[in-house]
């Protein structure tokens, strides 16, 4: 989709799709007369680099596409004393007003002010709000997952809870309700470039929280540039290098021996002899930024600088499964013992016998003897395939029906990496440039019931997720300015079954017709089901997007006009395979009583 975007706003301006911030007001004398041609210059602080715009005739000026950060701004006109402004904090895609009052006398004279400009909002229209770096650094954040504070913003809603280990799943805390509206129609920009994934429209990468300077919600009247989205837009931006070295290195821990016990808990896990719930939680990682010194080429300070960033955690937990399993005595064929809730046995009628009822309508069937299958009517591959369903070992809780008499505690481990790394360069005062590389790396396993290939439940994911973005910024003039973005978003998800390409329908004895994907899952009645069978056996989610953005600035006296365009390619390829080797379910039909059902014949039996 190509999108042309003109606008042209009284005293404000737009950032299309862009962290940049910034800077305008007027210039006026103390008489407050406009003083045109005016020298205004921003300064960012941490690495000494400059912006510089020139007021028009009316005494506006207007300095865009800023860095976020802090600045020092400063003007100067003949015939009047130099003025400076310190300690002014830029958020991301705000548009700052600092209007400036200069006093006659010489230009080598100078009045400087400190303080930190008010955050009111006089020059934008849309709503918002900016979680700055120090609500970042000082917030709590259990698991250290930076969009959890999205949460704190008025008219944001999560779909779901989160318990601090969200990164391991972007599709559930991707889904936010932004004033009442739809979870899948957000957008999600990492340094001005999209960073969402295709199909649920899920975070692509999510960045370190060491690495994330600031990032901004837009809940309503959200600009014209942030096309494709009926909720709301978060525009994040990562840190960049200074002309200071700096760095960090952590490692945070959590651990079922510094939990205290649940009250309630008082009785010992029958397989582990645990009271407490495993819980292992290692996150470590660093950070290094600074300057990149090149001798006799870019000369080091003031023009390129770098910041890397690599975070590792280690997830590992245990949960209570449970399930009714046969017992040994009826995997023999002798169900004289099963019994329902009140304690009357159940019934099993030979479906060998079924006839029409001489008697009236429908059909009969005869009970088998003893309420025992004979070994000669068992069926020889059944029987292997029931080998996979395990053994009962714990006591149930219903004596007559054995329920719940399976428990496993089952781990479900989960690793995440997630590299950064960001280039700043200046080539001259009139052309800059950044690139920077993130990518999400998450391993989860869930090993269901802890059965191998025969769980129920398990499945594997390996989620490898790449985002990449590039810009230009170029200055034409102090009233024209043209900032140039290429961006691209790479997001594979595989996920499968541990039986895939095992050749178990081979191993077991099914016919050779049986496409040999995997372990087909066999589900009975009443009892838990042998191999995966839920919908999804298996399969791979790949989605790619590259995107390219431009927009072209110009100051025109009191105005500022903006156009540009923002092209996106948008590819998905989706398979999921659902039982590729078929599926087997058998229900108490074919042991019942065809007159009476009700209580009669059972899963296993069938």
């Amino acid at each position: 989709m190509v999108r042309l975007l003109l606008l042209i706003p009284f005293s404000f301006a737009a950032i299309a799709q862009s962290p940049a911030g910034s800077i305008t007001g007027t210039i006026l004398d103390s008489q407050n007369a406009a003083i045109p041609s005016a020298e205004v210059t921003a300064r960012h602080v941490d690495t000494n680099i400059s912006y510089g715009a020139r007021s028009s005739s009316g005494g506006v000026y207007v300095i865009p596409s800023l860095p976020v950060g802090r600045y020092e701004v400063s003007a100067q006109a003949a015939g009047f004393k130099s003025f400076q402004r310190k300690d002014i904090v830029l958020g991301v895609a705000q548009r700052l007003r600092l209007d400036m009052s200069l006093t006659v006398g010489e230009v080598t004279e100078s009045v400087t002010v400190t303080g930190e400009v008010a955050r009111v909002q006089t020059e934008e229209s849309s709503l918002g709000t900016t979680v700055e770096r120090q609500r970042i650094e000082n917030l709590p954040l259990n698991g250290r997952m930076v969009f959890n504070l999205m949460k704190v913003v008025a008219g944001v809603q999560p779909r779901g809870s989160s318990d601090g280990f969200g990164d391991s799943n972007p599709q559930s805390f991707s889904q936010l309700r932004f004033n009442g509206g739809p979870v899948y129609g957000n957008q999600i920009f990492l340094d001005g470039g999209a960073n969402t994934a295709q199909v649920h429209g899920e975070i692509s990468v999510v960045p370190l929280v060491d690495s994330v300077e600031e990032f901004k919600i837009e809940t309503n009247a959200i600009k014209a540039e942030f096309g494709q989205t009926n909720g709301g837009i978060v525009n994040v931006v990562t840190r960049a290098g200074t002309n200071q070295l700096h760095g960090s290195l952590y490692e945070f821990v959590r651990n079922d021996a510094f939990d205290a016990r649940n009250a309630f808990a008082t009785q010992r896990d029958p397989i582990s002899g645990r009271i407490k719930p495993m819980l292992r939680y290692n996150q470590f990682g660093g950070t290094v930024g600074g300057p990149v010194w090149i001798p006799k080429v870019y000369q080091g300070r003031n023009r390129t600088f770098f910041f890397f960033g690599y975070e590792e955690w280690r997830h590992r937990t245990a949960a209570i499964r449970r399930g009714t399993v046969a017992t040994p005595i009826e995997r023999t064929g002798d169900f004289s013992n099963t019994r329902d809730a009140t304690g009357r046995v159940i019934a099993m009628y030979d479906p060998a016998t079924t006839r029409a009822n001489p008697a009236g309508a429908g059909f009969v069937r005869d009970l088998f003897s003893g309420n025992v299958i004979p070994r000669s009517r068992m069926d020889p591959l059944s029987l292997r395939v029931l080998e996979f369903h395990p053994l009962p070992n714990t006591r149930p809780d219903n004596a007559f029906t054995n329920l719940n008499n399976f428990l496993a505690i089952i781990g479900s481990p989960t690793d995440q990496k997630i590299p950064s790394i960001r280039l700043d360069h200046n080539i001259s005062s009139r052309d800059r440039i950044f690139g920077r590389y993130s990518a999400t790396f998450n391993k989860t396993r869930n090993n269901g019931f802890g059965l191998d290939a025969a769980d129920p439940s398990a499945r594997h994911d390996n989620r490898k997720n790449h985002n990449a973005v590039v810009s230009h910024t170029h200055t034409f003039s102090p009233a024209v300015l043209n900032e140039l973005k290429v961006s691209a978003v790479r997001a594979t998800l595989p996920f499968v079954h541990p039986s895939f390409d095992g050749g178990w329908p081979a191993r077991l004895g099914f016919p050779g017709i049986l496409p040999q994907d995997m372990f087909p899952p066999v589900v009975i009645s009443g009892l838990l089901s042998i191999s995966n069978a839920s919908n999804t056996s298996g399969g791979q989610r790949n989605s790619s997007s590259v995107q390219a953005a431009d927009s072209l600035t110009w100051i025109r006296g009191r105005h500022t006009l903006k156009a540009g365009f923002d092209q996106r390619w948008v590819r998905l390829n989706w398979i999921n395979r659902r039982f590729p080797s078929g599926r087997f379910d058998f229900g108490a039909g074919l042991t019942s009583n065809p007159q009476a059902p009700a209580g009669t014949g059972f899963g296993l039996a069938t």
